[in-house]
């Protein structure tokens, strides 16, 4: 048994070592980006092949190793793993709402479309980052190292794991430029149904990020 993985953040990997450890402490994962990855899966009958789900499909880099590598996989076994969706973010946030509203009876003192129109924005713009890191990067090692460094910071300082009110001024004025962020604060106004007299300030930083991310993504992408 071995196992191969699309990883861009480390979660992939982190799941399907876990997974083939379980089944055989003996076997291994490998990046499918390795040099040695296809002499070493054509040596194994059983293959785990991990990546996460991009727009409800498997992503181009899988698609295509798969193609390009067609007779590998002839009379063998191959158990696919995803690990997550694009559209999981939609999934999560519609059940979250229909199962408080019914069972714990919560309600949204704001408006809801504003709601939903500000999470839209907020998941469009945090996608164009992704797609800039996709177009600039020479490799899917550097573009891992690449999403790191933006995601992590804007996961820990945007307000999404720790409540920007707790933060030092000078912290707070920082990571306002994180269009995380703005997301969440326009997500939060809306939702509480909060003045809307500034929202302009998030919904025009989250879509300058969109405009230049979405630009240099297609400036820079190029097929090898």
């Amino acid at each position: 048994m071995i196992g191969v993985y699309l990883s861009g953040t480390g979660n992939t990997k982190h799941c399907i070592e876990k997974l083939i450890y379980l089944l055989d402490e003996t076997a291994q994962a490998v990046p499918i980006e390795g040099k040695e990855t296809v002499h070493l899966l054509s040596q194994h009958e059983f293959i785990v092949l991990a990546y996460p789900v991009q727009f409800s499909n498997a992503p181009v880099m899988v698609r295509n190793f798969i193609k390009d590598h067609s007779e590998l996989w002839k009379n063998k076994r191959v158990l696919c793993v995803a690990t997550m969706g694009l559209f999981s973010g939609a999934v999560s946030l519609v059940t979250l709402l229909l199962a408080s509203m019914l069972f714990w009876r919560v309600t949204i003192p704001g408006s809801l479309p504003a709601f939903l129109g500000s999470w839209l924005l907020t998941m469009v713009s945090t996608l164009s980052i992704g797609l800039m890191v996709g177009g600039i990067a020479r490799n899917a090692k550097s573009a891992s190292v690449i999403a790191c460094l933006l995601y992590f910071p804007m996961l820990i300082f945007s307000g999404a794991t720790l409540p920007l009110e707790v933060m030092p001024g000078a912290m707070q004025k920082v990571i306002s430029i994180f269009p995380l962020t703005q997301g969440i604060q326009l997500m939060k106004a809306t939702s509480l149904g909060l003045s809307t007299g500034g929202l302009w300030v998030p919904a025009a930083v989250m879509g300058a990020v969109t405009v230049i991310c979405m630009g240099a993504a297609v400036t820079c992408f190029q097929w090898e």
